[in-house]
């Protein structure tokens, strides 16, 4: 099989029963580094693991998840990069809150491209750049946000899942999911519990 090496990100081959013992790195240097910085992550060491391009500030280290955002362990646990930049340049992230970024670059530490936002900001800054999915979560939902809310109107009004179903195309599952709000929960939350 073929992992990322949880050190470097460098793409390697290797056996499944060596993975499940945890040996998930490229070499024995890159197993040492990880073991280092189990302990602790300073400013100056973290930024050391940077590269400063004139726009984007890039994490050289791990990155995992779709859009590869940088992650390091530090005190035995895992943090993404981007939030550490933020907090070690701006103070504590405030509960509830994520670090977005300005320049769409999920790798980026730079700074000055991070800020704070809920998570419906999150979606409409999605939005706003052309880049959020049609669906929740999925970039082929056959709904779009007039869909469920019109969906929520009418089963208020007393339409069942099924005949909803039928109307918009969807598995009766679905159309129930989205009309009860149990999916699609962000619209909730921004418009309040219809």
């Amino acid at each position: 099989m073929i992992i990322a090496c949880q050190n470097c990100g460098l793409e390697f081959k290797t056996r499944l029963s060596l993975v499940k013992r945890g040996n998930k790195y490229c070499s024995r240097k890159c197993q040492g580094e990880w073991k280092t910085e189990t302990q602790a992550m300073t400013p100056e060491r973290f930024w050391r693991l940077v590269t400063k391009t004139e726009t984007c500030w890039l994490w050289k280290r791990c990155r995992v998840g779709k859009g590869q955002y940088g992650v390091f362990r530090s005190h035995g646990k895992d943090t993404k990069a981007h939030r550490y930049s933020y907090e070690i340049t701006f103070g504590p992230i405030p509960e509830g809150l994520s670090v977005l970024h300005r320049c769409d670059n999920p790798p980026c530490v730079n700074p000055s491209h991070l800020f704070l936002g809920t998570t419906l900001d999150n979606m409409q800054d999605c939005a706003s750049k052309g880049r959020r999915p049609k669906g929740e979560g999925t970039w082929n939902s056959k709904l779009t946000e007039k869909d469920v809310i019109n969906m929520r109107i009418l089963y208020k009004g007393g339409w069942s899942a099924k005949r909803l179903a039928t109307l918009y195309g969807v598995v009766p599952s679905v159309a129930g999911d989205a009309a009860r709000g149990k999916t699609w929960k962000y619209i909730s939350q921004h418009m309040g519990e219809m």
